[in-house]
């Protein structure tokens, strides 16, 4: 560090040799350098920026135009619906008669189909509790036989001789034949 004057003006003067020309400085060049791209890049920069404005300026004015539009639209609508909710009393009770009727309609047109069904459902619940009766009879008049065939044998072979069994074997066959000849 210098301490005297002579040690600073001598300190001066040496840095004073080693110092260059401005323009032979590279961060000269670098400042030329930024200062001409910026001065070029604001040209277009400025016309994109300003392009961009008026299209939106040109956006918004559409904008405000449709707004315009669909207030006056909502306007004539809202003046229509007025005189249309003035007409809907008598328009309401039409409607309400008109449905009442189809309802009236309807509902005798179901209670028709619904009685034809019932008819019909209960033809059919009494063939089935027909024929149930039917094959439970069948079934009880196949169990008498099968048990009287059983007893019968039983009586057949413990109870009666051999010479009553063909009395009743040929009375039973005569008694066929008279049933055949008969029908």
């Amino acid at each position: 560090m210098p301490t005297t004057v002579s040690d600073t003006a001598l300190t001066v003067a040496e840095h004073i040799e080693h110092e260059e020309i401005f323009y032979q400085s590279t961060e000269f060049w670098v400042s030329f350098a930024f200062v001409v791209v910026v001065a070029l890049l604001v040209s277009p920069v400025t016309k994109a920026i300003t392009g961009m404005m008026k299209q939106r300026i040109n956006r918004i004015k559409n904008e405000l135009q449709t707004a315009e539009n669909l207030k006056l639209d909502a306007q004539k609508l809202y003046a229509e619906y007025e005189r249309k909710f003035i007409n809907t009393e008598n328009e309401v009770n039409e409607i309400v008669a008109n449905e009442q009727a189809a309802v009236a309609e309807a509902k005798e047109r179901k209670m028709r189909a619904l009685e034809a069904m019932l008819k019909q459902k209960n033809i059919e619940a009494d063939a089935k509790i027909e024929m149930a009766f039917e094959r439970v009879n069948n079934e009880i008049n196949m169990l008498v036989s099968n048990r009287t065939s059983e007893i019968l044998q039983d009586i057949f072979r413990n109870e009666i001789s051999t010479a009553e069994q063909r009395k009743i074997i040929n009375n039973s066959l005569k008694n066929l034949e008279a049933i055949k000849i008969n029908e």
